[in-house]
């Protein structure tokens, strides 16, 4: 339900749609924020109970980032149209899901897809097959489309797609070396996504079982402050400034602690997302690919027009394919952009975070000093 009412709002809010609006991003960053921290039991409980400023360290990414691995960009659903969580995320209520109404969402999807790129190839064989003015056509949209690391992970993927469908329609050698291709890709692919999967399972269970354990010793740290508010009343001169002394170093070392344990789950979270997404693209390459190979035959194999266009259309598939190819990145690429976002992220939110909590414990500090001193004050006073 979090999931579905991210997606609605997100979708509604999405900056692609709201080219004038200055204020857009922020809106659209804020969405994204707030679905994490939902998302995320442990985030939750944090926000729950100190609000915004107890999440500031919290492992978010860039909305827009988010909602591509999740949904797809925007721009690319003329090409591949929604990705299938996304049209989950569009039913109304969890009836909706059966069988039949998501596979005519799909047959749906297949037939826009296919009439968009028809439209697409179509300049090829008005311009007489003038190679050179048809790529010269495509590129800017090409130039648009991999703008982003991770956009040209998906551009790539659309153009291996496309070059490996047109070469199988025009040779039977290659349909060969496609299908060998498709087969060990196939394998390797559900290879990826057990392995990432287990990893991602493991990562998981570490992560939860560290913040329990850093979520219990905070909780037993608070015991001994109310006990040793009772202690206050019976103090010695010579006991007063020592221990005043013995607490700050205390408290620096619980802080310096505290950061280090912090840092390893942040670390680990780091990991965890990785493997995450890893899992996802393979998933969401896997949708990409069998929704291609229908909409391309649809195109190829469209009776609507003769055969001589099909033809046509097949070699202007191969160029398209070879250019999306040329333009896209590498898997490697795509998923290290989004890993070093989230890592700067996490490190930028950190440092803000420590930044904020210092000054409180310097505050804090600061006051326990001043006690501190009064209290010797008044002891030393008393013994005269």
């Amino acid at each position: 339900e979090i999931k579905k009412a991210y997606y609605l709002k997100a979708k509604q809010s999405h900056p692609d749609k709201h080219p004038n609006d200055p204020e857009a991003q922020a809106k659209f960053q804020k969405i994204g924020q707030a679905y994490q921290i939902l998302s995320d039991e442990t985030l939750r409980s944090r926000y729950d109970q100190g609000g915004k400023e107890d999440v500031e360290g919290g492992a978010k990414m860039d909305s827009a980032t988010l909602f591509a691995m999740i949904f797809g960009s925007e721009k690319f659903i003329p090409l591949v149209g929604e990705l299938k969580l996304a049209s989950q995320m569009q039913a109304k209520d969890a009836e909706s899901h059966n069988p039949k109404l998501d596979s005519f969402r799909q047959r749906k999807r297949e037939i826009q897809c296919a009439m968009n790129l028809a439209v697409k190839l179509q300049p090829y064989i008005d311009l007489e097959e003038n190679e050179m003015a048809f790529i010269a056509i495509i590129s800017e949209e090409l130039q648009e489309l991999s703008s982003s690391p991770f956009g040209s992970t998906l551009v790539a993927t659309i153009g291996n797609a496309y070059l490996e469908y047109a070469l199988s329609e025009l040779s039977t050698l290659e349909s060969f070396k496609v299908g060998l291709n498709q087969a060990t890709r196939g394998v390797s692919t559900s290879l990826s996504i057990a392995s990432e999967g287990m990893q991602a399972a493991m990562m998981a269970r570490e992560v939860n079982n560290a913040q329990k354990k850093q979520i219990k010793k905070q909780s037993e740290e608070s015991l001994p402050a109310d006990s040793s508010a009772d202690s206050k009343d019976k103090p010695s001169s010579s006991e007063v400034p020592s221990s005043g002394e013995e607490n700050a170093a205390a408290m620096a070392k619980n802080e310096m602690d505290k950061k280090a344990e912090e840092e390893v789950i942040q670390k680990k979270i780091e990991k965890l997302s990785g493997h995450m997404f890893a899992v996802m693209w393979h998933m969401t390459a896997m949708d990409i690919r069998s929704t291609l190979y229908h909409v391309c035959r649809k195109v190829t194999h469209d009776h609507g027009v003769d055969e001589a266009t099909r033809t046509k259309r097949c070699k202007a598939l191969k160029i398209l394919g070879q250019e999306f190819v040329k333009r896209g990145g590498s898997l490697e690429a795509g998923l290290g952009d989004i890993k070093a976002k989230m890592s700067s992220q996490i490190s930028t939110a950190a440092s803000a975070h420590d930044a904020s909590s210092s000054g409180d414990k310097k505050s804090s500090s600061d006051n326990q000093s001043s006690t501190a001193k009064e209290s010797t004050s008044k002891s030393s006073s008393d013994l005269d």
